[in-house]
């Protein structure tokens, strides 16, 4: 069984998708229908809903910084997630809010999740590109930064999966500089699918 925690911003609450539900949508099809999960039930969890799926709990939080995310680890983690999924600083680095220090942000977040629910396998993006020219180079820098964060953080035993979307959607699959439309959802859906099919297959997944 599966049960998921969305955490982010306006890209995990699906913001500009036409269904409202995101990549999360797409997300449940394929892991009910595909993969080594075929057959798993799976309970999307978070204080929000949004979206027009039955199951449109998330912990996507439409317009944080990294820092407003924070706050909201605690009281989600408590419904014991066995999958947490992250995409989250797009805000930091398309308001220039000091990005250098970002990574130290998103640790916090990794760290509060990893503390609070130790048994979950947490699955971390490098986040989707924009169609920026001031905000790219920055999302740059602080996708190499994440993956050495991960790096790091599996070497001290953090059950952390790496999700590699830097380079996912084209210009054509955004809805506007930085969120994606549906078919740049459906996109992300495919990663995240894969990455967790990938992990149960390696045996990483533990039951709620």
């Amino acid at each position: 069984d599966l049960r998921i925690m969305a955490l982010g911003d306006s890209i995990t609450w699906g913001a500009l998708s036409t269904t409202g539900n995101g990549w999360r949508g797409p997300l449940q099809k394929l892991l009910l229908q595909n993969g080594g999960t075929a057959g798993t039930t799976v309970d999307f969890i978070g204080s929000l809903t949004h979206g027009n799926m039955a199951d449109s709990d998330t912990e996507g939080h439409s317009g944080a910084f990294l820092a407003d995310i924070l706050p909201h680890v605690h009281p989600a983690i408590e419904a014991r997630p066995n999958i947490v999924t992250i995409h989250a600083g797009t805000n930091d680095m398309d308001k220039n809010r000091d990005v250098w220090t970002a990574i130290k942000r998103l640790e916090a977040i990794v760290r509060a999740v990893a503390t609070g629910a130790p048994d979950a396998t947490i699955f971390l993006a490098r986040i989707i590109p924009a169609n920026d020219k001031a905000m790219q180079p920055r999302s740059d820098v602080y996708n190499n930064q994440i993956t050495t964060l991960s790096k790091t953080l599996s070497r001290e035993g953090l059950k952390i999966f790496l999700v590699d979307m830097s380079d996912l959607l084209t210009w054509h699959d955004l809805s506007d500089r930085k969120h994606p439309n549906d078919r740049g959802y459906a996109k992300m859906a495919q990663k995240w699918n894969g990455a967790i099919v990938e992990a149960s297959r390696q045996g990483l997944l533990t039951a709620p």
